[in-house]
């Protein structure tokens, strides 16, 4: 079988956009950074028995594709249980094109509860936990709130000296909060069937493709069947912001990457970023960016 560290390795190898750090915790607990710069990554492993995954969105969002061909879409501060002994390969998406989040793979065919020896043995149940989780289902995510959001943030920025304690004792602290917790439909993750998840994508594309115009939800919804609201909610869950916030940010950026590498006027960069005004446009450009257009240009022209 396969080593929870030749497993990432091999994905690293297979695509250097895939970076990790590893660490062990406990004997047959490991602890996983990654970052992942890219818009889909899928795992290839073998079929891992006895082991289960945690793993933890710090930013960026990541979609992931369950066995019944659902997506749940992950974002900072959500997290999700994944037991590898039923499957064989995972496939992620990162609408971003950006991912930075743990992973806390727990092996037990060779982890030791002896290892915990500091504690009371019957304070933490891991059959129980695992049976709870997984009786009926690989999988299993969750909506981040302030309990989890103190035990995960903290595995960041700790100082060199005390990481290995620390990270031991947020460990620790994660399976008893798992202990407890019950999984209901208040607070896991919105499954989104497939062909909901596609039409999201091509409505993306579309905005993208037409930012010099203004498309508006009602037009998208009609022209692609969908109700409204679910064109908003769903968007949101996958992209992590509401549309009009999400397509402002790709025109802004259009109008930098045009300022910076054109001699096209301040007014036809307006115009090809969607907005008629070019006050409006200054405007907007000044408060995302904490410069005018001519500003930017200035300090920015031909560098890439």
């Amino acid at each position: 079988m396969e080593t929870i560290y030749n497993l990432l390795e091999n994905l690293h190898q297979q695509n250097n956009k895939f970076k990790f750090t590893f660490y062990e915790i406990y004997k047959g607990i490991y602890l996983v950074f990654m970052t992942i710069s890219d818009s889909e990554i899928t795992f290839h492993h073998q079929r891992q028995t006895n082991m289960i995954s945690i793993e933890y969105c710090y930013n960026g969002r990541m979609g992931w594709s369950t066995q019944n061909g659902n997506s749940v879409y992950l974002g900072p501060g959500d997290y999700v249980l994944h037991a590898l002994d039923n499957c064989t390969d995972s496939k992620f998406t990162f609408p971003n094109n950006y991912y930075n989040g743990l992973s806390i793979y727990i092996d037990f065919n060779i982890f030791e509860p002896s290892s915990l020896s500091f504690l009371n043995e019957n304070l933490i149940n891991f059959n129980d936990i695992y049976l709870h989780f997984f009786n009926h289902n690989h999988f299993a995510s969750f909506m981040g709130n302030e309990e989890t959001e103190s035990i995960f943030k903290y595995f960041y920025n700790q100082p060199q000296n005390i990481q290995p304690v620390y990270w031991k004792i947020k460990t620790i602290e994660l399976f008893l909060y798992l202990e407890k917790i019950d999984y209901t439909p208040e607070n896991h993750l919105t499954e989104y069937r497939s062909e909901q998840i596609k039409i999201i994508r091509s409505i993306h594309d579309d905005l993208l493709t037409h930012l010099n115009q203004r498309l508006t939800i009602d037009s998208l919804a009609k022209k692609y069947l969908i109700n409204p609201t679910t064109l908003k909610s769903i968007f949101k869950d996958v992209y992590g912001e509401p549309i009009a916030t999400h397509i402002k940010k790709h025109r802004i950026n259009l109008a930098m990457k045009l300022l910076r590498e054109t001699d096209k006027t301040i007014a036809e960069i307006a115009k090809e970023s969607g907005y008629e005004s070019q006050s409006k446009f200054a405007k907007t450009f000044k408060n995302y960016t904490q410069f005018s257009p001519s500003e930017y240009r200035n300090h920015n022209y031909n560098k890439n």
